[in-house]
């Protein structure tokens, strides 16, 4: 082979080699979004466990607060 092609193939392989390198460096900064993504579905898992137990709350005290009410108005009758 002549240098020229020697030269040639050896371009080729330094830009294989940036290439696999950029692709294994974005396959890291995927891994790490996917890991942040994972962390977030998990606090907002909670946050919303947390919100349905508020609201289960709030209406059963609004349901006792009624609940007493009728009970106290079939008693005056």
């Amino acid at each position: 082979m002549s240098d020229r092609t020697e030269q040639l193939l050896a371009e080729i392989l330094e830009v294989h080699r940036r290439q696999l390198a950029n692709q294994e460096h974005a396959i890291a900064r995927q891994e790490e979004a996917v890991a942040l993504q994972r962390d977030a579905i998990a606090r907002q898992r909670g946050a919303i466990t947390r919100i349905w137990r508020l609201v289960v709350l709030v209406l059963a005290l609004i349901a006792i607060t009624y609940g007493i009410s009728i009970v106290q108005w079939y008693g005056r009758r």
